[in-house]
């Protein structure tokens, strides 16, 4: 559970508060973190790897109203310091506590924030700085607990710090590799500028995260990013590595060679090798959820001919998210035949029109008692409002808001004042233009359809 203030789940700035007023919420907070320690303890692959269990205290309030306190209380004792630095905002220590017969072992890592604190600091420099060396701190302890076997360099008189000193000289070599790749990459200054300095390039914050750990030193993975940026050029390619999911597989080694694969796949069949409907289709966050999946392509394959006649420009217009993730949804494919029969009266280019998350999450949410009251408001509408013309109602359902308002209920009053709310938006539209053309029913500008060439 995050307490990210953007979550809006509770007040994170009362978790101290809560904890240092509630005995009995403190003892049931360590009773979940002691189990947890002990089911670690009691897994025999994590005890044949580790001597110890590593535990990361989120945050200041956590450490002075949770642990601070649990030591007070006597729940569990401080054996050690293993790691302290100069300024005191970081700290590992040696902890234990008993239960039944036995006695537990675990090592915790104390610092100034929350651990992802860093991914919302934006411009707080000093934040960053102190959340990468809790991340260093944490994977040092790590290696610290790790025991000595054929498959580590852990030995048993390397300390933290040593660990700490040799892994911070790994991470800047690393890094420092991994930014010559980004210039090969991003040759021109101003294209490095754009994305990572520039103060427009916040859209790629989030983003920067994930492509800072792309493994582009390895040279099998810098070789398929160059792959994506020649095929698809830098502006396309930055594009994409904003979407979500796809910087994370091309950019790791055990998954790279088969996304791209995957990927120049589907170029090739479903865009036929045609930049512009890959942009439509995959600059889009659920396409990449069922890439790797058994049978993606024969479901792909199953869309592309049933309802897009195997073109490519019918198919870039269908690509919605909503679409992708209910890719194997049996159920929702049989409610969009059916709409598509019934409502659209058949026609492929209608149905596309509508397509868009709003319309799909109106499909697949439905139980069958509310899809057959929103099919039978879809043509009620169609009817009503828009005199039997599927294409009018097509281009109004890709208003999210339209749609939940149009399909609210069917009285009269009701669609009196659709229609008013039809008129209006066209009456607008009309008088924003010179030479006005013949009115479309609908609440905004239907979206550009990309055309091939």
């Amino acid at each position: 559970m995050s307490a990210n203030k953007t979550n809006k789940v509770f007040n994170y700035a009362k978790i101290g508060v809560a904890l240092n007023a509630n005995p009995a919420l403190r003892s049931e907070f360590f009773e979940r973190f002691r189990d947890d320690v002990i089911a670690l303890h009691n897994d025999t692959v994590f005890a044949l790897q580790n001597k110890y269990v590593v535990c990361v205290l989120c945050g200041k309030d956590i450490a002075e109203k949770a642990f601070d306190l649990w030591v007070t209380d006597g729940f569990i004792t401080i054996e050690e310091q293993l790691y302290g630095d100069d300024d005191n905002i970081h700290e590992v220590v040696l902890a234990s506590f008993s239960f039944g017969s036995r006695n537990f072992e675990v090592l915790v890592v104390r610092g100034m924030n929350h651990p992802s604190a860093h991914l919302h600091a934006h411009k707080q420099g000093q934040m960053k700085e102190a959340l990468e060396n809790s991340c260093s701190l944490i994977v040092a302890t790590k290696h610290y607990a790790q025991r000595t076997t054929t498959t580590t360099t852990t030995t048993t008189t390397t300390t933290i710090k040593e660990y700490l000193v040799k892994l911070n000289a790994t991470y800047i070599e690393t890094m420092e590799a991994r930014k010559s790749k980004w210039r090969i990459l991003l040759p021109t200054p101003e294209d490095r500028r754009k994305v990572f300095v520039a103060d427009e390039s916040l859209w790629f914050q989030k983003q920067l995260a994930v492509c800072r750990n792309m493994q582009l030193e390895n040279p099998a993975v810098f070789n398929n990013v160059q792959i994506v940026f020649e095929m698809f050029d830098t502006k396309l390619a930055l594009k994409l590595l904003r979407t979500h999911g796809f910087a994370y597989r091309l950019g790791r080694v055990n998954t790279s060679e088969k996304f791209v694969e995957k990927l120049l796949l589907v170029f090739k069949q479903y865009c036929h090798e045609k930049r512009k409907f890959f942009e439509q289709i995959a600059c889009n966050n659920c396409l990449f959820a069922h890439l790797f999946d058994a049978e993606f392509f024969e479901k792909m394959d199953e869309f592309f001919a049933e309802y897009c006649g195997n073109e490519p420009a019918l198919f870039a217009r269908f690509a919605c998210g909503s679409l992708f993730a209910h890719l194997f949804d049996d159920g929702f494919f049989r409610r969009l035949e059916q709409v598509r029969d019934e409502v659209f009266k058949g026609v492929q280019g209608a149905l596309a029109s509508a397509m868009c998350d709003s319309f799909c999450a109106a499909l697949a949410n439905a139980n069958d008692e509310k899809y057959t009251s929103f099919l039978g408001r879809l043509k009620h509408v169609r009817d009503k409002v828009f005199k039997g013309n599927e294409g009018a109602l097509a281009t109004a359902c890709r208003d999210s808001l339209w749609i939940r308002h149009a399909l609210a209920n069917r009285d009269e009053a009701h669609i009196t004042e659709l229609k008013k709310g039809l008129q209006n938006s066209g009456e607008q539209q009309q008088g924003q233009q010179p030479n006005p053309k013949p009115r479309q029913p609908m609440f905004r500008r239907p979206e550009p359809r990309l055309q091939e060439d």
